[in-house]
């Protein structure tokens, strides 16, 4: 398993950062395990940027969309699924304006995993542009980038469109 430091100067803009959580026996870990629960292995996905020399993520947490350091997301680890395609102007733009904008709950991951198990057609994006879960945003972001990566808004279904769809890897980072 590869540390970040090996790793950093190949992480490419729009490469996609993908988390799972231990059960921890708390009220937060409860929550996060029923998000898994829903949504499968991967409880939560990111856009990793390149800035500076510094790798940043663009995701959708509870309260809002941010782009932050990956250390502030990751700080014991996480997977990199990159897809070596860069990040083009219009997929950044469309991240940056949809940065403090919020309506995220865990309660609409859940809802996001029983709709992929289910195979339900999801509600038009125009009903919906309040929620941006984590996987949504991604996926919105990288439609942008011209990456197609499925119908469903699960973090899971995210990592798997990466891995059938582009060949790439998922590779666990340690910190």
């Amino acid at each position: 398993m590869p540390s970040f430091a090996e790793i950093k100067e190949h992480i490419c803009p729009g490469d996609i950062l993908a988390l799972h959580d231990e059960f921890v026996p708390t009220w937060y870990g409860l929550k996060i395990a029923g998000v898994q629960l829903a949504t499968g292995k991967y409880c939560h996905v990111g856009i990793l940027d390149v800035v500076d020399g510094e790798i940043r993520v663009y995701e959708s947490v509870i309260p809002f969309i941010r782009n932050v350091l990956l250390q502030q997301t990751a700080a014991k680890g996480f997977y990199w699924i990159p897809l070596n395609k860069g990040l083009n102007d219009a997929a950044r733009a469309f991240a940056l304006s949809k940065v403090g904008l919020g309506g995220y709950s865990q309660l609409e991951a859940i809802l996001a995993g029983v709709d992929a198990a289910l195979q339900r057609e999801l509600p038009d994006d125009n009903q919906r542009d309040h929620l941006w879960e984590c996987a949504r945003f991604v996926r919105a972001v990288e439609l942008r980038n011209n990456i197609f990566l499925g119908d469903y808004d699960v973090p899971t279904r995210i990592v798997e469109a990466c891995q059938l769809g582009y060949n790439a890897p998922v590779i666990e980072v340690t910190m």
